[in-house]
């Protein structure tokens, strides 16, 4: 994913110049959305954890938790910096989710059950 997210950072001011050439201002934001991939694995890959070990209720926790986050610094970064807030919130929600995933999953233990 990492390696998608820095082809994709080079490869953007030549894509948006072909597709989107009136929007190239626009290029860093996408760029920077962009970075926000890298965490998304993670994410993923602890969801995926949660559920096989039928942990509901963490699933639930973390839910609430991810979308609060994402609201607060929404409205704070949103508020503050505009659409550049917008995709500091998302890259920086994602970031968070996935360091409170990892909190979680340690917390809880890791460990597997025998099948």
């Amino acid at each position: 994913c990492t390696a998608i997210v820095v082809l994709y950072w080079i490869a953007a001011p030549y894509i948006f110049a072909v597709l989107f050439p009136a929007y190239m201002n626009a290029v860093f934001y996408s760029q920077l959305y962009m970075v926000g991939l890298i965490f998304f694995p993670g994410i993923s890959l602890f969801a995926l954890y949660f559920q096989l070990m039928q942990q509901t209720a963490t699933q639930y926790k973390l839910s609430i938790i991810g979308n609060v986050v994402t609201i607060v610094l929404g409205v704070i970064l949103i508020a503050r910096y505009g659409a550049l807030g917008a995709v500091l919130e998302n890259t920086l929600s994602w970031s968070i989710l996935l360091l409170i995933n990892l909190a979680f999953f340690i917390v809880r233990g890791y460990r597997l059950k025998k099948v």
